[in-house]
């Protein structure tokens, strides 16, 4: 029977009961979710129930129908997606940040991990020292927020406020046909629209080729289109293709363009030194993203974006004052964590409420160090 009062608290021996469920799951000794799936689907399928089951029938739910019907991405054997299954040290920084820092704000040891996660990966990825960083989802959001630093900085340069004003010019982002979609979801979400996303000619490798954008950069400037940023890949989806990063980073400074490189699976490969001079010209970039969710082993739904002022960011993205937080941080001397939010994450991208995804990040790297890292990169 439940009560009228969610169960709270003594969780260690819930969290014994769970373990033992995932060590069962993770043999992967059972049969795929689509074997049977008439069978968990009868079990699930319930009205909304009136009166609650407990914790401990919930508990046996989840343990024997659900979980044993999960995904096969964490399979050893599973190679049809880039995501991976998380490893212990990030599930367990997961949960320990759902408890103890339900938001990323406020001065606590959760919100610090944030920037210090952030720049341990700038670090051991070769960004230049002065690019600052903001977690968001993954990199749907990473490239929405890099490119919406992107659209900032090139209409201020023009003398308009985008974020205030909105555009009303046509613009272009220069790309391959390799590329993410997600870089065209976020031109449609910009208000760039999908159209000004253009394919640059690749070569045979899917290599964008500087000869080609150089061409097309000139005959806009002819057009009188706006150039909005250049978007090279450090590992496509598809073949893992690296874009010649420093003459595309040549040709960006050149014509003035914002240069952005999409690194959501592929920017740990700079960790293996046989593939490391492909990233030559990385230090170019005025944006870079990465998925700690892909090659690092972090549970899904942490994704980076860095750029090389995060001022751009603040001005692309602030919230802006508002009546009903009045008063909710202190002007003062802090002395307690709610005193204050901490690094204004909430200003550097969309996400207000989000998870303390920094510590997951942290505890990856912590836990095998960066030569763990390399070792894992270089392995596979």
């Amino acid at each position: 029977m439940s009560t009228d009062k969610a169960d709270c608290g003594d969780i260690s021996l819930l969290l014994k009961k769970m373990g033992e469920y995932l060590d069962r799951y993770q043999r992967f000794e059972h049969d795929d979710a689509m074997q049977q799936p008439a069978h968990w689907r009868d079990v699930l399928n319930q009205p909304v129930p009136q009166q609650g089951v407990g914790i401990e029938k919930l508990m046996e739910e989840i343990g024997m129908t659900l979980i044993p019907n999960g995904s096969q991405i964490p399979n050893p054997g599973c190679t049809s997606f880039i995501t991976t299954g998380a490893t212990n040290a990030g599930v367990l920084a997961n949960m320990a940040g759902a408890v103890a820092a339900p938001q990323r704000l406020g001065l606590t040891a959760f919100n610090y991990l944030e920037e210090l996660s952030l720049d341990w990966m700038a670090e051991m990825f070769e960004l230049p020292s002065h690019m600052k960083g903001v977690y968001s989802s993954g990199g749907s959001v990473a490239n929405l927020v890099a490119l919406g630093a992107a659209r900032q900085w090139v209409f201020e340069q023009r003398g308009s406020d985008p974020a205030r004003d909105g555009i009303s010019h046509r613009c272009h982002i220069y790309t391959t046909r390799a590329c993410h979609r997600t870089v065209h979801r976020a031109a449609a979400v910009l208000g760039l629209g999908r159209d000004s996303v253009i394919a640059i000619a690749s070569d045979s490798m899917g290599r964008m080729l500087p000869n080609a954008l150089m061409k097309q950069l000139d005959q806009d400037q002819r057009g009188d289109i706006v150039p909005v940023a250049i978007v090279a890949n450090a590992g496509t989806t598809g073949t893992g293709a690296i874009d010649p990063l420093r003459l595309i980073g040549q040709l960006a400074r050149q014509y003035g363009v914002w240069f952005h490189v999409d690194g959501a699976y592929g920017l740990p490969g700079i960790l293996d030194p046989k593939v490391r001079h492909l990233y030559d010209g990385l230090e170019l970039a005025d944006s870079v993203i990465v998925d700690p969710h892909k090659w690092l082993g972090a549970p899904v739904g942490i994704g980076a974006t860095f750029v090389r002022d995060r001022s751009i960011l603040h001005r692309a993205f602030t919230q802006q004052a508002s009546d009903y937080l009045e008063g909710s941080f202190a002007d003062t001397k802090a002395e307690h964590s709610m005193d204050s939010s901490g690094v204004p994450y909430y200003d550097f991208g969309v996400e207000l409420s989000a998870p303390s995804r920094g510590a997951v990040v942290w505890a990856l790297i912590r836990e095998i160090g960066k030569e763990g890292l390399k070792e894992r990169i270089c392995r596979h």
